[in-house]
């Protein structure tokens, strides 16, 4: 078993993982395979996916929350 850097967040990971523990990355794809990069097929493209999509999304949710709170009470 060899340590490889994770691709999004450069922790040391095995090279078996399915993701990488530190950030949650998708390593292998639907069918356990890595793709030559080491990035998912399905990963391919872009866009926000996974955990910093995620938090950017409960980040604008939260400040439109409390925006919406404040507002209301005025």
């Amino acid at each position: 078993m060899a340590m490889e850097p994770c691709p999004e967040c450069r922790s040391l990971m095995s090279d078996r993982a399915p993701t990488c523990l530190n950030c949650g990355y998708p390593i292998a794809s639907a069918g356990g395979q890595r793709t030559r990069d080491g990035i998912p097929a399905a990963s391919h493209g872009g866009g926000l996916r996974g955990w910093p999509g995620l938090a950017l999304y409960g980040t604008f949710a939260s400040v439109l929350m409390l925006v919406a709170v404040t507002l209301w009470q005025l």
